[in-house]
């Protein structure tokens, strides 16, 4: 069945769909649904990540790094995985890619990419 929405309006959550192993029934052009193992191939994911957007605020990340820890401007900022884009397909196998954003390791804040060093970017 098709995706239902993601489970938070932004952040990571997760989104659902039915995945049933069905049958076309040609005499009467109507669907039957089958036991699992009566379709061919491994059975599509039933649950995924999903990511609408970045939440206002910052990450809501818990614990944050010590002050003394921060020396240079250069780590005070670091890239972090935040969350995937939307899948490119409703139905079978598509592709998410992750976001990635620069963060202030202090206040656990989006900032602007280029206090990041663009070389220590995850892919």
């Amino acid at each position: 069945g098709p995706w239902q929405p993601c489970s938070r309006t932004c952040g990571v959550g997760m989104q659902r769909r039915t995945v049933k192993c069905q049958v076309m029934l040609s005499f009467s052009q109507s669907v039957a649904d089958l036991p699992d193992d009566e379709c061919d191939g491994e059975k599509p994911a039933a649950s995924q990540p999903c990511y609408n957007k970045p939440c206002p605020g910052g990450l809501g990340h818990a614990g944050q790094e010590k002050e003394e820890e921060i020396t240079h401007a250069g780590e005070l900022y670091d890239w972090e995985y935040e969350g995937f884009t939307e899948c490119s397909e409703s139905c079978g196998g598509g592709v998410q890619g992750a976001v990635v954003i620069c963060l202030n390791k202090q206040t656990r804040k989006a900032a602007d990419q280029s206090l990041c060093e663009s070389s220590r970017r995850p892919p």
